[in-house]
């Protein structure tokens, strides 16, 4: 269906929808809204000029894969690493990090959390001005994370991490991403939450066995663990204080380090 739609934050799109997303974060004017129900201008396809950093996007391969708990992290490494980085909620649909971290309105404002880290959320409202800003921090040489949610389309040419649960439903979704020919040879493949059990085992030597004749060589697995991903989804102190600490993390870690 056609229509604008007034969309709160964490709500999901209808399959089908071709209409343009409003997001309302409860800090609106009844002018504010009035006004962005009424500008029935479409949102222009914007893209970056990459600058002298490095680019990484996070497409998750479905929803709740935990796309954004790694994007989060890999943001964090990076920043301990002493690289200045930038990380960019980039998703449509259901931007999530201001809620992880807790930042209120993080689409009207960037949050600089550590002195070489600053997160921001696209503003799909305003694009050209927020695309404008988005293309200074690029011309400064800042590595850019940018979390795509379930899409794969990227404002910028960048390295590209698709992330995956470890069960057969996703075995499927990567089946059938690698018959359209989604992956190529430069893109990751995270397949997130590694079980320890027997069918774990199980799911983890089917996946294998489709990946032995593809294109998709990198591909890292990462481990199942509870409590990086509840930290990495209370607050920006837990994420810090909590998850570094976490095999997520140490894993996460090792990723940053080959990425960058």
């Amino acid at each position: 269906f056609n229509a604008n739609v007034l969309m709160t934050e964490n709500t999901f799109i209808v399959s089908g929808f071709n209409g343009r997303v409003i997001n309302l974060f409860g800090t609106e004017s009844s002018s504010e809204i009035v006004a962005l129900i009424s500008n029935t201008v479409e949102v222009p396809t914007l893209r970056l000029k990459s600058g002298s950093g490095k680019n990484f996007a996070i497409c998750g391969l479905g929803g709740g894969v935990g796309s954004t708990t790694i994007a989060m992290n890999l943001a964090f490494e990076l920043a301990e690493f002493k690289y200045s980085t930038h990380l960019i909620d980039f998703d449509r649909d259901c931007p999530l990090i201001a809620p992880y971290l807790g930042i209120h309105d993080l689409r009207r404002k960037p949050v600089k959390l550590m002195s070489n880290l600053l997160i921001s959320q696209a503003n799909f409202n305003d694009s050209i001005n927020y695309f404008e800003f988005l293309q200074n921090q690029m011309d400064l040489g800042i590595n850019n994370i940018f979390d795509l949610g379930s899409r794969t389309e990227s404002p910028v040419d960048a390295e590209k991490l698709f992330v995956s649960r470890m069960d057969l439903a996703s075995i499927s979704i990567i089946q059938n991403n690698l018959l359209r020919g989604v992956f190529d040879e430069d893109s990751w493949l995270i397949i997130n939450m590694r079980q320890s059990n027997n069918f774990g085992k199980k799911i983890e030597d089917q996946l294998i066995a489709i990946l032995e004749d593809s294109k998709m060589k990198k591909v890292r697995i990462l481990p199942f663990d509870i409590k990086s991903v509840e930290a990495s989804q209370n607050s920006r102190s837990a994420l810090l204080e909590v998850a570094s600490r976490g095999h997520l993390r140490r894993s996460i870690r090792e990723l940053a380090k080959e990425l960058i």
